[in-house]
C-alpha cells in the first residue's frame, strides 16, 4: 500500500499587526481535524508558510487564507503533490529569523528578497528550497537558533 498523495502549498504574506500568537493557536487548534501540517517562517513582518495536506482540505483553506485579514499580500508561490511529507506530526511549527548569520536563515532571507514581483519558477524553486532546507533540519532535530 502506497503513501496517501497531499498538496504542498508554500505561500508568503505580510503581518497585518500583532496577531502571531492568535494565528499559531487557531491554526494549531483546526489543523490535526484537517489534516493539516507545517510551518510558519516569520522574519519581521514577513510570512513565509510551509503547509501539506489532503487535497479535498486545501481548496478551502486556501480560500480561507486569501480572505484571512490577519496577513496581506497573500501570494501562492508553490502547489504541487507530494508523497514526502517534511512537516508531519506538526500542527503548526513556528521558526522565526532572528539570527541572520546563520547560514540556513540567509538563503531563506535571500531567497524571499530575490522574488521580485514575478512569478519566475527559478526564484520560487530557491526559496522553497531554503524553506524545506530549514524545516529538515527541524524534522531531524537539528539545532536552530
Amino acid at each position: 500500500m502506497g503513501r496517501e498523495t497531499m498538496i504542498r502549498l508554500l505561500y508568503v504574506s505580510e503581518s497585518t499587526g500583532d496577531n502571531l500568537h492568535d494565528i499559531l493557536s487557531v491554526a494549531r487548534r483546526n489543523n490535526p481535524e484537517l489534516g493539516m501540517t507545517g510551518i510558519l517562517i516569520t522574519h519581521g513582518t514577513t510570512f513565509i508558510q510551509l503547509l501539506e495536506g489532503p487535497k479535498e482540505t486545501m481548496p478551502e483553506l486556501i480560500k480561507f487564507l486569501k480572505t484571512d485579514t490577519r496577513h496581506k499580500n497573500f501570494r501562492i508561490l508553490l502547489k504541487h503533490q507530494t508523497q514526502s511529507p517534511v512537516c508531519a506530526g506538526w500542527t503548526m511549527k513556528h521558526h522565526e529569523i532572528i539570527d541572520t548569520d546563520r547560514p540556513e536563515h540567509r538563503a531563506v532571507i535571500a531567497a524571499h528578497a530575490n522574488l521580485g514581483p514575478t512569478n519566475d519558477p527559478a526564484r520560487i524553486e530557491s526559496l522553497c528550497h531554503a524553506v524545506l532546507e530549514l524545516a529538515h533540519m527541524h524534522a531531524l532535530g537539528q539545532k536552530i537558533a
